[in-house]
Formats: structure tokens, sequence, C-alpha cells
């Protein structure tokens, strides 16, 4: 919606007063607010884009709340401090679980605080929101329900290998073949994508979690150490690795957790390299599902994707050396997005805003 405001004489000249410049130019600008909104809500993180204003919030999927009143204590990034150092009569929950809803009214606290951090609420706007293409009925009433539930004056899903896309600026509304492999908190999605459809796909419950997951089994296992959470996701992102690297596999590192024989608190000593062998069990079923994705497609596509390669997108995408793998195992070029946590956001919001790609959003009936 665009206000149109009349040029009153001598309104934006240099006699006008600087107040009544000032809330012309503020007005003029709300006039050019958009009413259009992409969500990517993910297991680990939500995303919110908002064309003209970029990203509004890119915050962790978590609230904390007191157990017996249930009154929310803290949303987002403060609530993921929680995380291992709640007291008993504290919950920290994820609302949202292999990218699906989850717990409905967490969800719908959580997005409403969001939304009004970025100031949307207001604006009784369009909402588009990424959808898992494997999810059920279901599951997608109750994604467009919860949208609805928080201000939306209508609610789209679109499919997040396509959201994703439309993100990175791929040509997916021509005839060629694009491959983009989705890692996010809760589910890897691999997907082809041509002339705005899905025309392979799999999802498979293990990503960034899964990782976090394997390392923390990882010194439970070999060691004999119990690490939190935050600490398994940190030592994942600063030492992690998937492919072997000469000059830091030897990289000394400190692992600080409580002892299961003692029951006291332990340091344990490792090198970088141990830690890729802790992640290579999932990553190596990631590279298997995208070899049985390319499996389904015709020799055409194929030849599409041999010629551009596979997009890498996703929190997992910034694993050190995933590209590397892929390109090992794939025999493909892999190009990762520039901003592989914000794609699916931006790709929801600018589908909204394009005619050409009104076809991949489902309006909420």
């Amino acid at each position: 919606m665009t206000y149109t405001i009349p040029q009153a004489a001598g309104w934006d000249s240099p006699a006008m007063p600087s107040k009544s410049r000032s809330w012309l130019q503020s007005l003029k600008r709300f006039g050019r607010l958009s009413y259009d909104i992409g969500i990517d809500l993910g297991t680990s993180n939500t995303v919110i884009h908002i064309p003209e204003q970029g990203i509004v919030v890119r915050e962790p999927s978590i609230l904390a709340m007191q157990a017996e009143t249930q009154e929310p204590l803290a949303i987002g990034a403060g609530a993921r401090q929680m995380l291992g150092r709640n007291a008993s009569d504290v919950r920290v929950e994820r609302p949202i679980c292999n990218g699906v809803v989850a717990e409905f009214d967490l969800a719908k606290l959580m997005l409403q605080h969001f939304l009004e951090r970025a100031g949307a609420r207001v604006l009784n706007p369009r909402i588009a929101v990424g959808c898992s293409s494997g999810a059920t009925e279901v599951e997608r009433w109750a994604l467009t329900d919860l949208v609805l539930q928080t201000g939306a004056r209508k609610a789209y899903l679109i499919d997040e290998p396509i959201a994703a896309a439309i993100g990175a600026g791929l040509p997916v509304n021509q005839p060629m073949g694009n491959l983009i492999i989705d890692m996010g908190g809760g589910t890897t999605e691999v997907s082809v994508v041509s002339l705005l459809g899905i025309v392979a796909n799999a999802a498979i419950p293990i990503a960034g979690n899964s990782l976090d997951q394997a390392v923390k089994d990882y010194f439970r296992h070999t060691h004999d150490l119990r690490i939190g959470e935050l600490m398994a996701e940190s030592l994942k992102i600063k030492y992690g690795s998937a492919v072997p690297d000469n000059a830091l596999d030897n990289t000394p590192v400190e692992v600080v957790g409580l002892l299961l024989r003692t029951g006291l608190t332990g340091t344990v000593k490792i090198q970088r390299g141990d830690l890729r062998a802790a992640l290579a069990k999932p990553l190596s079923a990631i590279v298997k599902t995208v070899k049985q994705v390319l499996g389904q497609i015709s020799p055409e596509l194929m030849s599409d994707i041999c010629d551009r390669g596979l997009l890498l997108t996703g929190g997992g995408a910034l694993i050190p050396g995933l590209d590397a793998l892929l390109r090992q195992e794939m025999g493909l070029m892999v190009h990762i997005v520039e901003n592989p946590l914000d794609s699916v956001a931006i790709g929801a919001s600018s589908a909204l805003q394009n005619r050409h790609y009104e076809n991949v959003l489902h309006l909420a009936s």
C-alpha cells in the first residue's frame, strides 16, 4: 500500500520549518514501507525479512518460561543463554522441531514477540513463511494458522527449497536444473528445482543439531566427559571441519566438562582433527541423500547441474570444508550462498513482491 501525499505550496522548500520537513520525510518513508514479510521459522533460528529494510530479526527459536505460571522470561538469544543453566522451575523450549510446529502456543508467543520487535504487527501484513516441501497437510495447516493468529492479513506457504533458490538469485523460473542443499538446524533438505517446481526432493532429520549431538556423543563415549549443548555447538563452529587440513588438524583443543566417573569438573585435551571424525557419520548421511536425489532426475537436468554446480545454504553451509567434501564426493562445483542463514526469508518476501513467483505461494484457506 502507498500513501499519496499532496504537494502543498511551499512544502519541501528552503523556507519550510525543519520540524515540518522532518515530519513529511518520515511520512513519506512510512508510505514506502512494505506490507510484505518473509519468514524462515527454523528449528534453530527465526529470520524475518522485510523488503526495503532487509533482515530485521535473526534470533534463536528458543523460549524460556516459568514452569508453574507459564510466564515468559526470555525469547531468542536471551533464552538460548539459559540452556543448561536454568533452574528446575524454568522451562527452556524449542517450539519448532525439525521444521514444523511442535508447541503451537509457545510458537505463537515467540513469533508474536519477533514480529513486534520488527515493528511489523501494526502493519497488518501479508506474510510468506518457508515450509518443508515434505510437510504433511496437518503440519502445513498448523503453520498457516500460526501465522494468521499472529496478525497477518494473509498467510502464504512457500516450499523452502524454492524460497532459498529465489533468495540466492537462481533462475528457478527457467527450464534449467538447480540443485539446492538446505542444511538447517533440524533437517537437511536436498532438492532439484526447475520451472518453479520441485522435480526431486529428500529431507532427512540430520542437520546442525545432529552435528552438535555427535560432538557430545564423542566426548561421552571416547573421553567419559559430558558437555552441554552450547559447548558442543561452539566446538563445532570453532574447530569442526568436514575434510582433512594438515595445517590445522594438529591444533590442540582443551575442553572442560563433567567427568562421568567422578561427577567432578575435568579437562580433556584433543586435537582439532578428532572433531572431524565425530562429525563424519552425520555428514556422510547427507552426502548419501544428495546422491539419492541425483539418481531420481533426468539426464538433461543432470547436465544442467554438472554445468552449474550445486547451491549450499542454511546454517550448515558455514561448517568449514563442507563445500570441499561435497565437491570431492559429488564431482560438482559447490557454491555457498552469500548469506546462508537468510536466503529462505529473503526468497519468501521476494516471492510476495514479484508476480512471476505467485504460483509458488500457497495461500491459506
